[in-house]
């Protein structure tokens, strides 16, 4: 079987950056398209770091230098190579979320991805978001993929029709995305493979404004020339307002086997499939395999990338250097003026004298800056620490670590002369949601709440108010049901240790 490709990303006419990255592998025929969200919350280093993650597993995988991740994936159909290719995706979600948790200015930040992967004769198509995949076979198109968005949700249901679609206003909000999410869902989908099928991964710069048919029309006009096709794609696009950033890969096979391999009915891949979240296990064998690839330095470098980018670009960051400026000045006059009386500050130091008898106790945290507190009384120090604590047999020091957005957490320990101690602790994200649903009129008998599609154990009364502190930060979706039918639906996004009130009358 041989492959041609070609690519082509147009920044678009609204935009001044371009969030899109594509990116591809070609000893193992991997090529992926992500488009990155969040603008000021850094969405072309979510999309950048989805396809280096995503091609950097599929590079160890092939090598062999670490193991699956797939205890759960065993038990399905999937071949190796689309196992491999799930593990990648998920690999990259676990990276952009846990980048977005350390780093506060990361938060928001996400981006979809589209990847296929030529397995023998068949194509495995996998996808997260709203970038698509389509194949071209005889002059026909057909799209490969189903948008993970609100407006197809509420085509879906049959709330809107594609008329009322089209003009729909909040088209761009997606309800699955990489780094959102502490864990991802993930669609995928194996089709045969016949000779002279093109496949098409896109963008929503592409497909909001281009209508499958025009797609199929650009292509065609080309002639087989991809490189054409894909300058055809961005060009249409522009000429619709291009009012985002364009990605287009086209893939073109050809097979020696002209009438392609033999068709195989009723297989349940050639329909989508979606993979469920990971169990925590397997969140534990990422965490610990994302430590094997990336170490802290490499995190760094991407939090200090766009802190600096962050800062120069934000017009507010010269009228705020003047402000912080004049306070300063006034603050030295204050001093200056002052009466001269020092106020003393207590800190709280740990470290004992020479001659008191006792032992050490060395503190990791994930992510790291946790203030520590010994007993109640903070110390001078955060995480990673090493403090010098008396011996102490007949009770347990409580050692307190508390970081902005995350749960205290509290350790007991005992400490014992000459001895050595070592506490790795991960924080987890604290948020809390509030709802106050209030309905007009009385809902029939039998509705039910879902958050995330996960049933809300909760009467409904004209009134409801639901709390909880077990969603994760990102996107969520919340709706009244009753049976199959949606009675109503509202997204919302959550930020870290935020609280949140949606009221509906």
């Amino acid at each position: 079987m041989l492959l041609r490709m070609a690519s082509q990303t147009d920044v678009g006419k609204k935009r001044s950056l371009n969030e899109d990255k594509m990116g591809k592998y070609v000893q193992e025929n991997l090529y992926l398209v992500c488009d990155g969200m969040g603008g000021q919350s850094a969405g072309d280093i979510a999309s950048a770091v989805a396809v280096e993650t995503i091609i950097n597993y599929i590079k160890l995988i092939k090598n062999g230098n670490f193991l699956s991740l797939r205890p759960e994936l065993k038990k399905s159909a999937l071949s190796l190579k689309a196992c491999n290719l799930v593990e990648a995706i998920r690999l990259a979600n676990r990276r952009i979320f846990r980048l977005a948790v350390k780093y506060p200015y990361l938060r928001g930040m996400g981006t979809t991805v589209v990847a296929v992967v030529l397995d023998g004769n068949d194509i495995c198509v996998a996808h997260v978001g709203d970038s698509r995949v389509y194949r071209m076979r005889k002059g026909k198109i057909k799209r490969l993929t189903q948008d993970h968005s609100w407006v197809n949700e509420l085509l879906q249901d049959k709330e809107i029709n594609e008329e009322e679609a089209r003009s729909f206003r909040q088209k761009n909000v997606i309800t699955r995305a990489l780094g959102t999410k502490g864990m991802v869902k993930v669609d995928i989908r194996i089709e045969p493979v016949f000779s002279d099928d093109l496949f098409i991964l896109c963008s929503d710069g592409l497909t909001a404004v281009v209508e499958d048919e025009e797609i199929c029309s650009a292509v065609m006009n080309a002639k087989g020339d991809i490189n054409l096709a894909c300058e055809n794609l961005i060009n249409l696009a522009n000429e619709k307002g291009g009012p985002d950033n364009i990605s287009v890969e086209i893939l073109l096979i050809k097979n020696d086997n002209k009438k392609g391999i033999i068709d195989r009915k009723n297989n349940p891949l050639e329909s989508i499939i979606t993979i469920s979240e990971e169990e925590n296990t397997v969140l534990q064998l990422e965490d610990e395999l994302l430590a094997k690839m990336y170490s802290e330095s490499d995190d760094e470098k991407i939090g200090i990338l766009v802190s600096n980018k962050k800062v120069w670009q934000n017009p507010l960051f010269f009228s705020g250097m003047v402000l912080f400026s004049s306070m300063l000045m006034v603050f030295l006059v204050l001093i200056y003026k002052g009466s001269g009386k020092k106020e003393e500050v207590e800190k709280v130091s740990f470290t004992t004298e020479e001659e008191v008898i006792s032992g050490k106790v060395k503190i990791e945290t994930v992510p790291p800056g946790a203030i520590v507190f010994v007993d109640g009384r903070k110390s001078i120090k955060r995480t990673p620490a090493e403090l010098t604590l008396p011996e102490r047999k007949e009770r347990p020091y409580k050692i307190g670590l508390k970081r902005i957005d995350y749960k205290e957490r509290v350790v007991s320990v005992f400490v014992v002369a000459n001895d050595e101690i070592k506490i790795c602790e991960t924080l987890v994200p604290q948020a809390q949601i509030n709802f106050v649903l209030g309905f007009e009129k009385e809902l029939p008998q039998g509705s039910k709440i879902y958050i995330d599609d996960q049933r809300v154990d909760l009467d409904i009364n004209q009134l409801c108010v639901i709390q909880t502190k077990d969603l994760a930060v990102g996107m969520h979706s919340i709706k009244i049901k009753k049976g199959n039918e949606v009675l109503w639906r509202e997204s919302f996004s959550l930020a870290l240790d935020e609280v949140k009130s949606i009221v509906i009358e």
